[in-house]
C-alpha cells in the first residue's frame, strides 16, 4: 500500500523522478525511475517506529548496492501519508 503513497507522490509532482512499480519478487525494490534509479520503500506508523530489514549482510561485505535511493513513509494515525524521508 505505501508503495503507492510514494510513486503517487512523486507522479504528481513535475519536479520529481517519475517512478514506477519495480517487477515482482526483486528483493528491497519497489520503484524504478526512468532513468534507471532503484528505489526501495519502506513505512513506520510513527515517528518513533521501525521498519523491517532492508540490508543484507552478505551484500555489505561484498559493497554490493542494492538501491540508490531509501523513502521512508510515516503514517498518520489513520494511516495516511504524514510524512516521506528520503
Amino acid at each position: 500500500m505505501c508503495e503507492y503513497l510514494a510513486i503517487e507522490f512523486f507522479n504528481k509532482n513535475p519536479k520529481l523522478p517519475k517512478l514506477s512499480f519495480a517487477p515482482a519478487g526483486v528483493k528491497n525494490v519497489n520503484a524504478l525511475s526512468r532513468n534507471g534509479e532503484i528505489f526501495s520503500i519502506k513505512t513506520v506508523t510513527s515517528r518513533t517506529g521501525a521498519t523491517g530489514l532492508f540490508w543484507d549482510p552478505e551484500s555489505i561485505k561484498n559493497n554490493e548496492k542494492k538501491f540508490d535511493y531509501l523513502f521512508i513513509i510515516i503514517l498518520n494515525s489513520e494511516h495516511h501519508l504524514n510524512q516521506l524521508l528520503n
